[in-house]
């Protein structure tokens, strides 16, 4: 009978931990609707950084859960569309270390690198994202675009333009 008050402790923490995550997601969802409502308001980046902050919080407090890697994923999403690059980069790599199961940690790689060519300028690393993505997922959907990435990394858009019109005029004098 020693251990009733310990079992009614753990009870009481679980009822409390249960209360709080009810709560984080009902907060996500609030900040969800508000950010992504359909008017002619303009976009908030308090309430995207105030969402960025509730999804990591969710997934600090529930690693376990089967939510906080797909948060993780929207968190790092609309960093990297406010052009929050390093944050971006950094989540996608949470997601892809904490969470190699998850069905979008492969793409969490290939970002990685988009968002290191795109955003940081830092094609040496891209380059390493790509390589690694290509190496490990040879046949996902966006293998191609890795190529594609790879190959015109240290090409201006101009360049790749040329070369794109260069192969159409081939195909047509070849038919």
């Amino acid at each position: 009978m020693r251990y009733k008050p310990f079992v009614y402790l753990l009870i009481i923490a679980s009822l409390i931990a249960c209360s709080n995550q009810k709560a984080s997601t009902d907060k996500i969802k609030e900040l969800e609707t508000k950010l992504y409502a359909k008017s002619d308001a303009a976009f908030s980046k308090e309430t995207a950084n105030e969402l960025i902050q509730e999804y990591v919080a969710f997934a600090d407090a529930n690693k376990k859960d089967s939510l906080s890697p797909a948060f993780l994923y929207n968190a790092a999403q609309i960093a990297m569309g406010m052009n929050l690059s390093k944050q971006a980069i950094g989540i996608f790599k949470r997601v892809y270390e904490e969470y190699p199961n998850y069905d979008k940690a492969s793409t969490c790689l290939f970002l990685q690198g988009f968002v290191y060519e795109t955003q940081e300028n830092d094609n040496a690393k891209a380059q390493k994202m790509y390589q690694e993505f290509i190496s490990k997922y040879p046949n996902h959907i966006l293998i191609d675009d890795a190529k594609f990435s790879l190959e015109n990394l240290d090409k201006s858009d101009e360049e790749i333009i040329r070369e794109f019109e260069q192969r159409i005029a081939n195909n047509k004098d070849s038919i």
